[in-house]
């Protein structure tokens, strides 16, 4: 897997939180990836999560690992939004092997101190125990909704580039012969 720290914005601000941010994003995805995340360890996983909620987190991740990454993947730093205590990183996974397989993976994390640490579940705040204070429900339920909305927009601004650019070539192969 190549991680790589190009933006798709034209001009994106990396200040030390945003950079931050970013590489534990990273660092979550590669964890999935070589099938080594520690729930405990490495996720801010509320510890009123019970045992039943974590193995179906655990089988969403080994499913997660088992099924989208490759070796070939590239991860490329997309998006990021952040509100108060709670921030949304998006990072896009294209494939060489396969071009219409780009994906993009939102990413939730949480201040905890002076650190920024991954929510347990892609794109959710979910099992974390964040609070349930007004503010801290209207930064969770804004971010949410942003990846969302940035998910399905850039998944297929992405797809639809990448048909045009395979059909211009098979247009392109058959004017030849």
């Amino acid at each position: 897997m190549i991680v790589s720290a190009n933006c798709a914005e034209k001009e994106p601000v990396i200040n030390d939180d945003k950079e931050e941010q970013a590489n534990v994003a990273f660092h979550f995805l590669k964890l999935i990836s070589d099938n080594q995340l520690d729930l405990n360890r490495d996720t801010a996983i509320s510890r009123h999560c019970s045992p039943k909620r974590r193995k179906e987190l655990e089988t969403r991740l080994k499913r997660l690992h088992d099924n989208e990454f490759s070796d070939t993947d590239t991860l490329t730093l997309e998006a990021q939004s952040t509100d108060s205590h709670f921030a949304s990183v998006l990072i896009r996974l294209e494939n060489s092997v396969n071009p219409l397989n780009t994906r993009i993976y939102r990413i939730a994390l949480l201040r905890r101190g002076d650190r920024w640490i991954p929510a347990p579940m892609l794109g959710s705040f979910s099992n974390t125990g964040y609070g349930y204070g007004i503010e801290a429900e209207r930064s969770v339920k804004k971010l949410e909704a942003w990846m969302s909305q940035q998910k399905i927009a850039r998944e297929t601004k992405y797809i639809q580039e990448t048909e045009s650019k395979i059909k211009s070539k098979i247009i392109k192969i058959e004017q030849d012969d």
